[in-house]
C-alpha cells in the first residue's frame, strides 16, 4: 500500500496520506492549492499532468512523511508548516515537546521490546521528573548536558546509586537514538556513563535482625527467603516445583540457562506464598509480566520503607544503598566464607562467570567477622582467600568447609576434590 499518492479533486492537487493504525486505514489530505496541465491530443483526448510547483510540493511533503505518519506533524499544524498553506510563505519550526513524542516512543518499544517497555517507561518518568528537564522540554534542545549536568546529578543527590543510573542511561541512550532515527534531533546524542561500582552492598546480620524488628511475619519470612536461597529480585515470580527444586527455565532466566535451587519443606512454603501473591495478580486480569512487576513492587516497597525508618534511627547507615539484591550478596559473602568453594558458589548464584562470585573474596575477613559474627568458627586468621588453605605462619588450623544456608548433605569428598584440583 502506497502511503501516499497525489490525487485530484474539483480541478485541484491534494496529497493523500493513508495511516495504518493496526485496525483501520484513515486518511488524510493536504491541499496543494494548484491546477492540472490539460493536454489535448491530435484526437481530442485530454490528460492531465502535475506542473512543477506541485511536484516540488510533493518533493517536500514525501521528505516529512515519517513524521506526518508517526502523528509528530498532526492535522491542525499543516498550516503553518506548509509555505503554500500560510499567506506568510513560511514553514514554522515545530517545537516538539517530550511529552509529544514519549507516547510514540513507548508503543513502538510495545511492538519490538516488550519485555523491557515497563522499564522504558520508568526511566523516561524518572528523567521528565528531573526538575531542570521536565516533560516540556523540547525535543530539539536536547544534548548530553542534560544528561551528566542534570539528570545524573540530581538523582546522585536523591541517594540513587551508579549502577542503578547507568541501567536508566542505557534506556536513555536507546530513545536518543530513536530521536535522531526518526529526525527529530540533528546529532546523536553521546553522553558519558558512571563508573560501575563493583562492591557488593551486602545487609550485615544486625541489619537483617532489624529489618525483621521493623516489618510483620510475613516479610520476614520473604526476606529470610531471598538471604537463604540468594536468588535475583524477581526469581521468586518465576518457574516451578520439580519435586524439592525449584526451577527458573532459560526462556525465564536472566543468564539464559536453567536455574535450580533445592529447597527444604520452610523455604518451599515460603515459595508457594510468593508464588500465591504473583497468581493474585494473575486472577485480576494482569499480564504474566505485569504481575510478576507488581509482586515484586509489594516487597520492594516494603523494604525500602523499612530500609528508611532504620536509617532515621542510625542503625543503617545513610550512605548505605541497599536493595532485595542486597540478600543476594548477604548469601554469597556466607556461603563462600561457610564453604571455602567459589566455584560451588557460582554454580549455586547461577553466575554467568566465576569472576563475579570472586568479588567476594576482596572483603577482608576482620570486616566479614565484624558484620557476620556467626561465622567466627568458618575464619581463620590471616586467611584472606578462603580456600580452605592453612596459613603456613599462623599456629590456627583452618575450618573444615560446611554446607551452605539452605542447602542440605554438603558432599565433603567433592569439597576436597574440588580444593585440591586448585592446590
Amino acid at each position: 500500500m502506497k502511503n501516499l499518492t497525489l490525487r485530484l479533486m474539483r480541478g485541484k492537487y491534494y496529497a493523500r496520506i493513508r495511516i495504518w493504525d493496526g485496525l483501520k486505514v484513515s486518511e488524510q489530505l493536504i491541499p496543494h492549492r494548484t491546477t492540472p496541465i490539460v493536454n489535448k491530443d491530435i484526437k481530442g483526448n485530454i490528460t492531465f499532468q502535475p506542473c512543477e510547483k506541485t511536484i516540488s510540493q510533493m518533493g517536500m511533503i514525501k521528505e516529512v512523511l515519517h513524521l506526518l505518519l508517526n502523528g509528530t506533524i498532526k492535522k491542525h499544524q499543516f498550516r503553518e508548516y506548509f509555505i503554500w498553506l500560510n499567506e506568510g510563505k513560511t514553514s514554522k519550526l515545530i517545537k516538539l515537546r517530550l511529552k509529544d513524542v514519549i507516547p510514540d516512543y513507548l508503543i513502538f518499544r510495545m511492538n519490538t521490546v516488550k519485555k523491557s517497555s515497563e522499564r522504558d517507561e520508568y526511566v523516561l518518568k524518572q528523567f521528565t521528573r528531573c526538575p531542570e528537564i521536565t516533560e516540556d522540554k523540547i525535543i530539539e534542545e536536547l544534548n548530553y548536558k542534560d544528561i551528566e549536568g542534570k539528570f545524573i546529578p540530581y538523582y546522585l543527590d536523591k541517594g540513587y546509586s551508579n549502577n542503578g543510573l547507568n541501567l536508566s542511561c542505557r534506556h536513555l541512550k536507546i530513545f536518543f537514538t530513536f530521536l535522531h532515527r526518526e529526525k527529530l534531533i540533528k546529532e546523536p546524542i553521546k553522553f558519558k556513563m558512571l563508573k560501575k561500582d563493583d562492591t557488593p552492598c551486602y545487609i550485615s546480620r544486625s541489619e537483617i535482625d532489624a529489618l525483621h524488628d521493623a516489618v510483620d511475619d510475613k516479610f520476614v519470612r520473604w526476606f529470610k527467603f531471598y538471604e537463604s536461597v540468594g536468588c535475583r529480585a524477581t526469581d521468586p515470580f518465576k518457574g516451578y516445583l520439580r519435586g524439592n527444586v525449584w526451577v527458573i527455565p532459560p526462556e525465564q532466566a536472566k543468564t539464559k540457562h536453567t536455574h535450580y535451587y533445592p529447597l527444604n519443606d520452610d523455604l518451599i512454603t515460603i515459595w508457594k506464598e510468593l508464588q500465591e501473591l504473583k497468581q493474585s495478580y494473575l486472577d485480576n486480569g494482569h499480564g504474566e509480566d505485569h504481575a510478576i512487576m507488581m509482586s515484586y513492587n509489594i516487597i520492594r516497597r516494603k523494604l525500602n520503607a523499612a530500609i528508611k525508618l532504620l536509617r532515621k534511627k542510625g542503625i543503617i547507615a545513610a550512605g548505605k544503598k541497599l536493595t532485595l539484591k542486597s540478600f543476594r550478596h548477604t548469601f554469597g559473602i556466607t556461603n563462600v566464607v561457610k564453604t571455602g568453594d567459589i566455584w560451588r558458589v557460582s554454580k549455586m548464584m547461577n553466575h554467568k562467570s566465576i569472576g563475579v562470585t570472586q568479588e567476594y573474596l576482596d572483603i577482608d575477613h576482620y570486616i566479614i567477622l565484624q558484620d557476620f559474627p556467626e561465622l567466627e568458627e568458618y575464619l581463620v586468621v590471616n586467611m584472606p582467600n578462603f580456600q580452605g588453605e592453612p596459613n603456613p605462619e599462623g599456629d590456627v588450623s583452618p575450618s573444615p568447609p560446611m554446607g551452605a544456608l539452605g542447602y542440605t548433605n554438603w558432599d565433603t569428598k567433592m569439597q576436597n576434590r574440588n580444593l585440591s584440583r586448585r592446590n
